[in-house]
């Protein structure tokens, strides 16, 4: 028996790629933003463009693998338009906070509409994946440093990690399969990723005040294309490998199983009667993890939280400009200022550097309002599609 509970498994990581020919129209269109984009002032505000009902911002500078590179809250665009035969011309990086909110087949499914937009598609051609990671997200077992001795693995490499004298967890392997288990809780804290407290309360298992921990598998191109899967942990010879997001999306709990079945394992003290014998947290998190399938996103607005946990960053941010401006102007102007009187002077300041480069400070807090405005939107969009998905499939039933 376990005390070990499963709360959430998904996907926390998905690049897709194609190699599909870019369009002519949208190589030449987003060379010519990136140009502009170059000539802008530093803190101007870049150029943006709508593709496939996605708002992109064009950036300045482009990624080692591609000359162009756009970006938003739900994905990374790279576009490489004279890329070489066979090497992606288009690559698209999910955000984890849009995996999340939209679970994996929606979040690839706009990745595909994306690139489908971008390239000349012929034929049946789903993203390839070129790396992602499957998460299992537990509470009721809290692994220990004297577990390192009991893991069994084909990885060759395994790393022990502290936080001053905490211990927060292992990663185990290098290359093209990893496996990290860590205290999830404290991570948040160092990732900001407090919204993410959201998705576990999803669940009946999860309690309040007790720490969290994960297990993640990080999967890149050449192991996923070297295993054949049935619905099982069953490796199958002849099937074709994984290649795009909808093999991962189909063989999720085979793919989990095969992982925290075969290529990690945690066991029972090895004697010759016990040493193939998997501890009970370890059979419960490999059995429970992806039983239900992957996660299929959340309704609660998991952008909001984001923002609201950002929030409390930017006040601190915000106080110690406050007072350096004070210091600054007492010290310049040799007059004891109190914060009332020095927060006009400093505000005008401000404006004035936006005016410079063709702005407001106003304009640009209506930006960023309208970016997370389209993201709710898009999120209202999704739960009318389910709900009116799921009232045909009641009236068919009838």
């Amino acid at each position: 028996m376990s005390d070990l509970r499963v709360l959430v498994s998904g996907i926390d990581t998905l690049h897709l790629f194609s190699t599909a020919l870019v369009r002519t129209v949208w190589a030449d269109r987003l060379t010519e933003a990136k140009a502009e984009a170059g000539q802008l002032d530093r803190n101007a505000q870049l150029p943006t463009i709508d593709i496939a009902g996605h708002t992109l911002t064009v950036q300045r500078s482009g990624a080692r693998t591609a000359p162009l590179r756009l970006d938003s809250d739900h994905m990374a665009v790279l576009v490489s338009p004279n890329a070489p035969q066979n090497l992606p011309t288009v690559t698209v990086e999910l955000r984890a906070v849009y995996l999340w909110q939209r679970g994996m087949d929606a979040a690839a499914a706009a990745a595909q509409h994306v690139a489908d937009e971008l390239t000349r598609r012929t034929g049946q051609q789903e993203l390839q994946v070129s790396r992602v990671d499957l998460t299992v997200d537990f509470q009721g077992w809290v692994p220990e440093v004297a577990d390192l001795a009991r893991i069994v693995t084909r990885a060759a490499r395994r790393d022990l990690h502290l936080d001053g004298p905490h211990f927060t967890g292992f990663s185990i392997g290098r290359g093209d399969v990893v496996a990290r288990l860590y205290d999830k809780t404290r991570e948040l804290k160092v990732s900001r990723k407090e919204w993410f407290l959201d998705v576990w309360r999803t669940s009946k298992n999860f309690r309040d005040g007790e720490p969290v921990w994960r297990l993640e598998f990080q999967m890149r191109r050449p192991a996923l294309r070297k295993l054949r899967l049935k619905s099982s942990d069953e490796i199958i010879q002849g099937r074709r490998p994984l290649e795009n997001w909808l093999d991962v999306l189909d063989l999720g709990q085979g793919l989990w199983r095969f992982l925290a079945g075969r290529w990690l394992t945690v066991r029972e003290r090895r004697t010759r009667e016990t040493r193939q014998i998997l501890t009970p947290a370890w059979t419960t998190l490999r059995d429970d993890g992806f039983a239900s399938g992957l996660w299929e996103g959340t309704d609660a607005d998991l952008y909001r939280a984001e923002q609201k946990a950002g929030a409390k960053f930017t006040d601190a941010a915000l106080a110690g400009y406050l007072a350096r401006g004070l210091a600054e102007l007492n010290f310049i102007g040799r007059l004891p200022l109190t914060l009332d009187a020095a927060v006009p002077v400093m505000l005008a300041r401000a404006q004035h550097n936006m005016s410079r480069k063709g702005t407001t400070l106003e304009a640009r807090a209506e930006a960023r309002v309208t970016a997370w405005e389209q993201q709710r939107t898009s999120m209202a969009a999704r739960r009318h599609a389910n709900d009116t998905a799921r009232a045909l499939d009641e009236e068919n039933d009838a």
